[in-house]
């Protein structure tokens, strides 16, 4: 399916990093926003840190035929109106231990009322929950601060079974190894970054025209950016600074 969106279409930016606002990925995300804004886009970034967030109790209460509602009194219900109202969702993620972050694990435990407690058999031939809500295409930006590309497969995998669980589909995925050295590395940022994330403001526009983002975006964007024993060394640095 290929979504051709238009001026002023609707584009939701979900942050799931702990620090919110004040890590790599909130700086990377700023830049996609400004390219897809330029396109024309109505773009609405949510920060999971900066929200009320409950955990999911599992009491099924969004499931159940006499209650059909969380009795959770938080900020998800809004997340989750902005979601299906939207022509298209991205998640920004930083990997944590192998795996989404804690914040953004804790919100994804919530998205329950996305789906009916029923079964039926996805498109990928295993058993799923049926769609309640409808859910735009996806993006999912994942990023780490590991050299080699392989480290956010995990991420690339979670992307791909929370599309089909809901239902929609992946339009792209942008994988971002090295993120730190963006705002750790001076020199780096001046090489490499400043291209990286003017590429990255490109590929917002694309988002915007066309709905996703074409292999070949995907690749540039994904590429490593620096020799990883290099990296290695400069990475070590950030974490021994005062």
């Amino acid at each position: 399916m290929n979504v051709k969106m238009t001026m002023n279409r609707r584009i939701l930016l979900i942050n799931g990093s702990i620090r919110g606002t004040k890590g790599e990925t909130h700086l990377y995300m700023e830049k996609l926003r400004e390219g897809m804004e330029r396109a024309g886009a109505d773009v609405e970034v949510i920060a999971l840190a900066e929200k009320n967030i409950v955990r999911c109790r599992g009491c099924f209460c969004c499931w159940r035929e006499n209650t059909k509602k969380c009795p959770l009194n938080d900020d998800v219900p809004g997340i989750l109106d902005r979601m299906t109202e939207s022509d298209l969702v991205i998640f920004a993620v930083p990997l944590y231990v192998n795996n989404i972050s804690s914040q953004m694990q804790i919100f994804m435990e919530r998205t329950l009322p996305l789906c009916k407690i029923d079964f039926e058999k996805g498109r990928s031939g295993v058993y799923q929950h049926k769609q309640a809500r409808k859910v735009p295409p996806l993006i999912f930006f994942g990023s780490c601060n590991l050299p080699e590309p392989s480290h956010l497969d995990i991420i690339s995998l979670y992307a791909d079974r929370v599309a089909d669980a809901w239902h929609t589909e992946i339009v792209g995925k942008i994988l971002r190894t090295e993120a730190l050295l963006i705002t750790t590395c001076p020199k780096c940022a001046e090489i490499l970054f400043n291209d990286y994330l003017r590429r990255l403001a490109l590929a917002g526009e694309e988002i915007t025209e066309t709905g996703r983002l074409s292999e070949f975006t995907q690749k540039r964007l994904n590429r490593v950016l620096i020799d990883k024993d290099i990296f290695t060394t400069t990475g070590l640095n950030y974490f021994l600074k005062d």
